[in-house]
């Protein structure tokens, strides 16, 4: 008779805990709203070329190497995640 009576208490307590971890991951999105999106200025700013950030080369149609350059860089920031700097770098 105890066995069965912690069986059932076991078995309340397991789907009151699972019905609270389900309320507790309802998606309302309300504290992590977006912010916006990035002001001009920081897209804007210039990017230097930078070294070690990958070695990602896509030839492009232009004859400034320069330009080839700055669109590896942004692929490869692209490639990495880093919006923002592979942003800068493109422009």
């Amino acid at each position: 008779m105890r066995r069965q009576l912690v069986r059932i208490y076991a078995t309340v307590f397991l789907f009151a805990g699972v019905n609270f971890v389900v309320r507790a991951q309802a998606p309302d999105h309300t504290s992590h709203a977006p912010a916006g999106p990035v002001p001009r200025e920081i897209l804007d700013r210039p990017v230097p070329m930078r070294t070690g950030i990958g070695t990602v080369h896509e030839k492009v149609s232009t004859p400034s190497a320069e330009a080839q350059a700055f669109y590896d860089q942004g692929l490869a920031y692209l490639h990495s995640f880093v919006w923002i700097e592979a942003i800068r770098s493109f422009h």
